[in-house]
């Protein structure tokens, strides 16, 4: 038959005969009626041009398919309907790993000629956690003559992980899809760097050294790839139900060099298909699918989920073919988008830490558990974090004027818990000690010393620490903690210092000082003392039993401090006042929150005015901010610029 008798012998009118083909009606002088475009080029060009346009049913793709003439008499020459429309998917899904989420998926063809489809593919996920994704992605596909429709697609990724963090990437694949057959492969190329993650860090000890793991939270690079075949499916029938099983099998690789390991091993999933699930709205198809997949970072993953797709011609009038006429070549046009919807991270390899509360580095490690081997340990020099553990008896230091520490060291108790800062990543988390809570004591006297004296960029936490004197009892120089001049960064937390025979904490002129969350009692002067010209954050301390003031500030220099001084709280017998400002006019950037617990007594009277609170001991003395302090009764006393001390 030449190709004048196929015209003749094919139905008047009918502008796409394959698009009406049983899977029986294969002739290949059918396939030759069908309409081509002319080039690539012309189909590109007007690819880009309507890529603006997201008309769910699609344009015409080549310039040169001019509409067919309609079958009818007095049609008017209307355009011949389009082969694709779009689709909008709704999917919910259940699985490990804070998997679970909801999605959905929008399918909009963007140009289209018989045989060729540019498309978008959009869809949003929102996870357990709040983590959200979106991904974005322009897509082309071609049938072929000999069944199959190869296809390629390039988009963005972005998602809001479960660490607040937000991630960019490019991602884009190429596919090759047949009625029975899908093969594809993708990749992934992350634009976002590691970004810090305290969520996932976590801070150990490998010999002598210190580390933190998981740090950052890092995009990976990755391919992934799979098979499908389909076992078993039905034919639609225009009106009807039509079903089908398909299964899968693949794998992927992620790696980045930043990343602690790969994410590789293999994946399947299952899924059935249930097309023009509501009878009404043709094209309609509900899937429910399974999924599992396994690595040696996140184990064994599975999901198990439905998603109802319902195509636009749902809710607007559609000049697209019914899906049900479609073959089973052409219906695989407007399958959506199959990659790894999520950006693969993982946590960062180990890095070394600083000290969060002084910016030291923590290069080693040493641990003690008596004066000797605590005199060891300090000999390391800078940048060691010391771990002094209790081996039953008290740690005695006195032989030595107490235990002075050098510059960038950390002395931190066994069984205490402090703040370590990845050197990184940035990442800040907790690093608990082994070995339980040490006591270290001393009768020394020198007034240059205390049990520990401290340097600069010095930490001591979670000690406790005690010496040879008491309310009544003076020993004076004998100081639990003790900084001289010029110190900078200095970290005193978590301790208990009791039955010292001068101050809890004494500190001279010009240094950088944090003290937290320290409990201090029975001094014979006061618990926590400043001289003059002292940058000093003083909070959630509890001081009880002082022979003198609770916390002295000033000295008899004229070089104000400046001062935050928040959440303290008195409580048993303050010998003279809660707080005393000496010298110059202090600058107090806060001072709120403090308390006096009923039951205690301040200068010897159990309902202090507010002299006894706050004392102003010279006339140059004061401080220029706001001090609170509630009383034993209840009563909150608010003291502006030093107004209303005696």
């Amino acid at each position: 038959m030449d190709r004048n008798q196929e015209k003749e012998s094919s139905p008047k009118g009918d502008p796409h005969p394959t698009l009406f083909q049983t899977p029986t009606d294969k002739a290949p002088q059918a396939r030759r009626r069908i309409a081509r475009p002319r080039s690539h080029a012309s189909l590109l060009a007007a690819a880009l041009a309507c890529a603006t346009v997201l008309a769910p049913a699609g344009g015409a793709l080549a310039a040169d398919d001019k509409p067919a003439a309609s079958s009818k008499p007095g049609s008017g020459g209307k355009s011949a309907p389009q082969k694709w429309e779009g689709w909008a998917e709704f999917g919910g899904f259940f699985g490990t790993d804070n998997a679970s989420r909801g999605e959905v998926t929008f399918f909009a063809p963007l140009a289209q000629s018989p045989d060729d489809l540019f498309f978008a593919d959009l869809r949003g996920k929102l996870f357990e956690d709040d983590v959200q994704e979106g991904n974005f992605a322009l897509g082309y596909r071609r049938m072929l003559r000999n069944g199959w429709n190869p296809g390629v697609w390039g988009g963005f990724d972005l998602r809001s992980s479960e660490q607040g963090n937000l991630f960019w990437q490019l991602s884009g694949g190429a596919e090759m899809l047949s009625d029975r057959w899908d093969i594809r492969v993708n990749g992934y190329a992350p634009v976002s760097q590691p970004q810090s993650s305290p969520g996932t860090a976590k801070v150990f000890l490998s010999g002598n050294s210190i580390l933190m793991s998981g740090g950052e939270e890092v995009p990976l690079f990755g391919v992934d790839g799979e098979v499908g075949y389909k076992l078993f499916g039905s034919q639609p029938i225009p009106g009807g139900l039509s079903t089908g099983l398909r299964v899968y099998a693949g794998g992927f690789y992620f790696d980045d060099d930043d990343a602690a390991k790969s994410i590789a091993g293999p994946r399947a999933r299952v899924e059935f298909r249930i097309d023009d699930v509501i009878p009404p709205v043709p094209g309609s198809r509900l899937t429910v699918e399974s999924e599992y997949s396994h690595d040696d970072v996140r184990d064994g993953k599975w999901e198990i989920g439905a998603r109802l797709r319902i195509p636009f011609s749902a809710v607007r009038e559609s000049r697209a073919v019914a899906f049900s006429a479609l073959t089973p070549q052409e219906r695989r046009m407007v399958e959506g988008l199959e990659r790894d919807t999520d950006i693969v991270t993982a946590k960062s390899k180990d890095e070394t830490v600083v000290d969060n509360a002084t910016g030291a580095a923590m290069n080693r490690v040493a641990i003690a558990n008596s004066a000797a081997t605590l005199q060891t340990a300090v000999a390391n020099g800078g940048n060691t974090l010391i771990i002094l553990q209790s081996a039953g008896a008290n740690i005695d230091v006195s032989a030595t004027d107490g235990q002075a520490l050098q510059a960038s060291q950390t002395l931190q108790g066994g069984g205490s818990t402090i703040q370590m800062r990845g050197s990184r990543s940035g990442a800040v988390a907790p690093f608990t000690a082994p070995g339980s809570r040490p006591t270290m004591v001393s009768s020394d006297t020198n007034a240059a010393t205390g049990v520990v004296t401290m340097a600069s960029h010095s930490h001591v936490a979670g000690l406790n620490i005690r010496g040879a004197g008491g309310v009544g009892t003076a020993a004076a120089g004998n100081d639990g903690i003790r900084g001289l001049n010029n110190l900078s960064r200095v970290a005193v937390q978590q301790n208990d210092i009791a039955n010292m025979g001068g101050a809890g904490m004494r500190f001279d002129n010009n240094n950088d000082v944090w003290v937290a969350n320290n409990n201090l009692s029975n001094m014979n002067t006061d618990a926590i003392s400043f001289e003059a010209g002292n940058t000093a954050v003083i909070t959630g301390n509890a001081i009880r039993d002082t022979g003198a003031e609770g916390i002295d500030l000033g000295g008899s220099s004229l070089v104000p401090n400046t001062l935050i001084i928040t959440n303290n709280v008195f409580a048993g017998s303050i010998g003279t006042e809660a707080f005393e400002f000496d010298g110059a006019v202090d600058i107090l950037l806060d001072g709120s929150g403090n308390t006096v617990l009923p039951g205690a007594t301040v200068n010897g009277t159990a309902t202090p005015a507010t002299g006894d609170l706050c004392l102003l001991s010279a006339g140059t003395a004061g401080f220029i901010g706001t001090l609170e302090i509630t009383d034993p009764a209840g009563a909150r006393r608010t003291l502006v610029n030093g107004d209303g001390c005696s």
